[in-house]
């Protein structure tokens, strides 16, 4: 068997990319087939026809006989610009496994296709201008003009004037016309087409079409013609140039309004976790303020910043006030680099002014954020211990960040407005008393303050009463209380009367009125006394209801809601389980002795033309003379007010370590340490631990029992404590630690005399040291 080789049609001397125009067939083909050659089309249609089906059925009846196989595939390329379509054909009945013939057999089976075909068309075409002259020639213009209507580059145009000058030179060859009537014809063919192709490109790329009328680049343009079409053309580029200005302003307000409002999500996300929310990206940036690259920059450097900050305010996230002092300190700019250390520590004091911001306003949720082990540890919390556990730690760490007990909060602000509304989703009365049952046993003695809380996130004021009877002995009571508030004030009223409904509220009023007096000097007590007054009634017409005289019901309710909880001591009022008579004395020795220690702050309405001492006496003796007392929100104790009706506040100083500086009769200390051995502190190493705890000197063996139980650490700042070898060791390391220590902030505080801070008797009042609360 023969191969059939590339020479196989190299030899004939035509390229297998050619006609015997020399133009591209591909091309010619793509722009409308042997139509572009022009004037021969017409006249050998049919002819052709017939010799090409000859020639296909010679064709394809010697390929049934014979198989050929080729060495690559140019060779079927070859086959394929010579039968066109048929070539899907072919490569078909080849791919089947025909085998071939003689080499000879097949380049003359070829060559018959060849010229049936009728790819000569030079040949045609002079014999149509033969037979039909000029005329022809303006039809085979014709016809070229209709295929080069819808070219869109120099190049197709190109190929049709080739084929055009090529027939107009057969023609004058031939002298079937001459010159002048020629190059008439076909300079007026050329200048149309011409023409269309301005005009496309003028639609198309109206800026192009300016540059190439400009430079005169299309031959065989006429120049009035030129001229036209170029006004034309600068007038549609200014139209396109405004609608490319519209378009561009509209998307550019389109990219601002997706910045802007990706844009402060995208920032607080770098800053609290340093994850991007991919809302908005550089490139989107840029292109918003293509017009304003300086705006742009300084939004990418508001996002760099976020991002730095997020980085910096790890480093600081849970350091106490003294360790920010510190990094404050040790990372201020000099020398070298400043100006980039001033950057960062420009933020770094931005993040600790964040967290002092954030621990202010919501601390139990900014925990939440920034400590792991505190977030899983009230989200594991399953029963009562835990939970409050929990909630230990959490004050814990609030205190170890230098928050006073007044600032400290055991829910996150999302946890208060989730549990108010979870008690007002509860279905009836016996749900909600249930609900505030099993809450206060959750919370044990965290439940006063959470309470407390959760009145200042919006339960509701009915609820807020009902939730504060969770004391002994009142859960009949917090169960009546929550069906009164079931069938409501009026029903009640109703169905008791109006004369009983006023004795009953009558009564109650008087029931109350210890109870409203220990709110009457309150900030906001007025509408507290209300509220329970309120409420109190309400239950006490539904006993009434049930069959108790209004004296009775009245009686009976006051002592459910309030009167059962507390000792009333006219402006204050003290809860069950703290001796009254240890309160009066703690809060006359505090007047008479202990608040002389304390650094008080004078208001401004003192006399100004007082030296700070005598204005400090004469407030002092105002305090002491018409001061009184109030019971403080959370009832853990006592608020001291003057005669104006203001708290009185103090200020409070704290060492590096985070502990109060007390001044008193005792001199200026913020920690007495005392050397001990103990096998639960340091394996029994000798250690310098504090004696002094709320502001108080305490025993040996109180202040070691404190340090056991706080896991052998600084009880108040979590500080570590630690062992040495000998007891000389630790003498001198306390002497050192005494040297070291001084005030590094002050914090303005309430005076607060609270019961945790009172002794277990009256009879030793007298031994208690000036102090004050830690912070």
């Amino acid at each position: 068997m023969q191969r059939v080789g590339a020479s196989s049609t190299r030899a004939r001397g035509v390229r297998a990319d050619e006609s015997a125009f020399g133009v591209d067939t591909a091309r010619a083909i793509e722009l409308g087939g042997r139509k572009i050659a022009g004037l021969g089309e017409d006249l050998t249609k049919k002819e052709n026809t017939r010799k090409l089906n000859e020639a296909r059925t010679g064709v394809f009846a010697a390929l049934k006989e014979a198989e050929f196989e080729f060495e690559d595939d140019q060779d079927f390329e070859t086959l394929s610009d010579r039968f066109g379509a048929r070539s899907k054909e072919i490569r078909e009945q080849f791919s089947q496994g025909l085998r071939g013939d003689t080499l000879e057999s097949f380049n003359l089976i070829f060559e018959n296709a060849q010229s049936a075909v009728g790819l000569n068309v030079r040949s045609f075409a002079r014999s149509g201008i033969r037979k039909r002259g000029v005329a022809s020639f303006a039809t085979g213009l014709d016809q070229l003009s209709e295929t080069v209507a819808s070219a869109t580059n120099d190049a197709e145009y190109d190929l049709a004037f080739g084929l055009a000058r090529e027939m107009m030179a057969d023609g004058v060859e031939a002298r079937y016309f001459d010159q002048a009537t020629g190059q008439a014809t076909l300079d007026k063919w050329l200048n149309g087409v011409r023409r269309n192709q301005a005009n496309n490109m003028i639609l198309n790329d109206p800026d192009l079409a300016v540059e190439v009328l400009e430079a005169d680049e299309l031959d065989g343009l006429r120049e009035s013609d030129r001229l036209s079409l170029l006004k034309e053309a600068k007038r549609q580029a200014r139209i396109a140039e405004n609608e490319r200005r519209r378009a561009a302003k509209e998307q550019q307000a389109l990219l601002r309004g997706q910045v802007a409002a990706g844009l402060k999500d995208e920032l607080a996300s770098l800053s609290l976790t340093g994850q991007s929310t991919g809302l908005v990206t550089a490139d989107q940036i840029r292109a918003a303020y293509a017009d304003e690259p300086g705006r742009a920059e300084g939004i990418l450097q508001q996002i760099d910043e976020a991002a730095q900050f997020f980085e910096v305010r790890q480093e600081v996230a849970l350091t106490d006030f003294s360790d920010d002092m510190r990094i404050l300190q040790e990372q201020a700019p000099e020398g070298q680099g400043f100006a980039v250390e001033a950057e960062r520590h420009r933020i770094l004091v931005e993040a600790v002014k964040e967290k002092r911001k954030a621990l202010a306003s919501d601390p139990a949720g900014y925990l939440f954020m920034v400590s792991p082990g505190i977030a899983a540890a009230y989200q594991n919390a399953e029963d009562g211990p835990q939970t409050r556990a929990a909630i230990d730690t959490m004050l814990q760490e609030q205190e170890r960040l230098g928050l006073p007990r007044h600032g400290q909060r055991a829910l996150s602000d999302g946890q208060g407005k989730a549990m108010s509304l979870e008690y007002a989703g509860q279905e009836d009365a016996q749900g909600r008393a249930d609900w505030v049952r099993g809450q206060a046993e959750l919370y044990g003695e965290h439940w006063p303050r959470v309470y407390g809380e959760l009145v200042q996130s919006g339960l509701p004021g009915g609820a807020a009463v009902l939730a504060g009877m969770t004391g002994p002995g009142q859960a009949r009571a917090a169960q009546a209380m929550a069906e009164a508030q079931d069938v409501g004030a009026k029903d009640l009223k109703a169905a008791i009367g109006t004369d009983v409904a006023g004795d009953v509220e009558d009564a109650v009023r008087s029931e109350l009125a210890a109870f409203e007096q220990s709110l009457a000097k309150v900030p906001g007590g007025a509408g507290t006394a209300n509220l329970y007054r309120k409420e109190t009634n309400t239950l006490a017409m539904l006993y009434a209801q049930q069959g108790a005289d209004p004296a009775t019901a009245a009686a009976q309710a006051a002592s459910d809601v309030v009167n059962s909880q507390y000792e009333f001591l006219g402006t204050y009022r003290v809860p069950a389980g703290v001796d009254p008579d240890l309160v009066q004395g703690s809060t006359t020795l505090f007047l008479d002795r202990q608040i002389a220690d304390l650094d008080v702050v004078i208001p401004p309405s003192i006399d100004d033309r007082l030296s700070d001492e005598d204005a400090r006496g004469q407030y002092l003796a105002a305090v002491r003379d018409k001061g009184y007392w109030v019971t403080n929100s959370d009832e853990t104790g006592l608020l001291l007010m003057d005669e104006q009706g203001r708290t009185v506040m103090r200020r409070q100083a704290f060492t590096q370590a985070g502990r109060p500086i007390i001044e008193g009769d005792a001199g200026r200390f913020s920690e007495i340490s005392i050397t001990v051995t103990h096998p639960d502190i340091n394996d029994g190493k000798p250690t310098n631990i504090p004696s002094v705890f709320d502001g108080k000197p305490r025993s040996e063996e109180e202040a070691v029992r404190r340090v056991v139980e706080a896991g052998g650490v600084d009880p108040e700042s979590g500080r570590a404590l630690p062992g040495f070898d000998t007891i000389e060791a630790a003498v001198t390391a306390a002497r050192d630690r005494s040297d070291s220590l001084g005030a590094t902030r002050e914090e303005l505080m309430p005076v607060e005399l609270l019961w945790s801070e009172m002794h277990t008797s009256i009879d030793d009042i007298s031994e208690i040291i000036p102090g004050a609360d830690s912070p």
